[in-house]
C-alpha cells in the first residue's frame, strides 16, 4: 500500500532542521519549519535556502540543469515559531 505525503513540517531548525526542510522541499513537498521563536526559524531557513543554491549551483556548472532554471529554483519553504 501506497503513502502519500501532501505537506511536512520539521521542528527544530537548527542546521539539521534547516537541512531536512530542504531536502523534503527539493522533492516537492511543501515544509514549515518551526522552533521557539522566529530568529531561530529564520537562521534555520537561511541554511536551508543556502543548501539549496549551493546544490543547484553544483547542478547548473554540471549541465544537469539550465543555469536559467538554477537561478530561478526555491523550494516551498514556510516558517513558523508557534509550536501548535
Amino acid at each position: 500500500m501506497g503513502m502519500f505525503v501532501f505537506k511536512a513540517a520539521v521542528v527544530g531548525a537548527g542546521t539539521m532542521g534547516g537541512q531536512i526542510a530542504q531536502t523534503v522541499a527539493a522533492a516537492g513537498i511543501p515544509v514549515v519549519l518551526k522552533d521557539v521563536s522566529e530568529e531561530l526559524v529564520r537562521a534555520g531557513l537561511e541554511e536551508a535556502r543556502n543548501v539549496t543554491r549551493g546544490q543547484v549551483g553544483k547542478l547548473a556548472e554540471r549541465g544537469k540543469i539550465s543555469s536559467k532554471l538554477g537561478e530561478t529554483e526555491r523550494p516551498s519553504l514556510l516558517s513558523s515559531p508557534e509550536m501548535r
